[in-house]
């Protein structure tokens, strides 16, 4: 039987499974990744490895959903920073999530999904209501800033979910038109979801920003 752990100890190991599987999940994908390697990188035995999680999925959503609660803990720093900026900076950011996140293709893949849908219906619906909780808290930080949304935070959190995917179709759109595609939907995604006018919403960004003078 795996011996027992000090709290530091497994506090520390469980820092060096997390740092394992984000590395080998992002590299090899969830099916390739097999318990032994994750238990073998964090420098335990296969057996100690279930005293921490009950299965390699598990570790991979512990993994995702501390990846996000630190994304969304920037957003609203950097949304309570310039609250003015704040929908332009959620749809920016969603649009750049493949980017910043080496996870992320792994995230949304058919891989993913398919674990998920072995999840219970109770924890699917926690796993999806972060995102809807995030977009709470971020309305509550630009409602107390005066800035008011004219969607709620559930078609909020679908937006940003619907920027995720077109950030994830460039190539799709085409390397030459996906900066502009983006600019438009950025411009007239912020005017309307701050009931502002979307008249000048296809211009470029940078003219946008500076005010945009006719």
């Amino acid at each position: 039987m795996p011996r027992a752990f000090t709290d530091t100890e497994r506090d520390a190991i469980r820092g060096r499974l997390l740092a394992a599987g984000q590395d080998l999940f992002a590299r090899r994908g969830i099916r390739a990744t097999t318990v032994e390697q994750l238990a073998r990188t964090a420098g335990i035995s296969k057996g100690s490895f279930y005293f921490f999680y009950p299965s390699k999925e598990a570790l991979f959503f512990a993994i995702v959903e501390d990846v996000e609660t630190a994304m969304q803990a920037r957003l609203e720093e950097e949304v309570a920073e310039a609250p003015q900026d704040a929908i332009r900076l959620l749809l920016r950011a969603s649009l750049q999530a493949r980017e910043e996140n080496p996870l992320f293709d792994v995230a949304t893949s058919e891989e993913a999904l398919g674990v998920m849908r072995t999840m219970s219906p109770d924890e699917q619906a926690a796993f999806l209501r972060r995102d809807i909780e995030m977009t709470e808290a971020i309305a509550a930080h630009l409602a107390a800033a005066g800035v008011t949304l004219t969607a709620t935070p559930e078609v909020l959190a679908g937006l940003l979910r619907a920027m995720v995917f077109v950030g994830m179709h460039r190539e799709d759109i085409g390397a030459g038109m996906a900066p502009a595609v983006e600019d438009f939907l950025v411009d007239a995604l912020s005017a309307a979801l701050s009931g502002g006018d979307a008249r000048h919403a296809g211009r470029p960004a940078a003219q946008s920003r500076a005010g945009g003078a006719s």
